[in-house]
């Protein structure tokens, strides 16, 4: 598990959390998934930069 912080695109600090990631790093291709108890979300390199989206789950 890793720690990561998330800010959104108008650069507010959405949180911190505690996820598994599992990813595709190979021929030119950067993709993944990323998993917890408060989130799900995907992940992917576009024109050089990282593009993550991240839906809170329903408490």
């Amino acid at each position: 598990m890793d720690t990561a912080f998330f800010e959104s695109s108008d650069n507010k600090l959405v949180d911190s959390m505690l996820f598994e990631e599992k990813g595709i790093f190979a021929e030119g291709v950067t993709s993944g998934e990323l998993k917890s108890k408060l989130a799900n979300g995907n992940y992917f390199l576009e024109q050089g930069k990282m593009i993550i989206t991240i839906e809170k789950k329903n408490s």
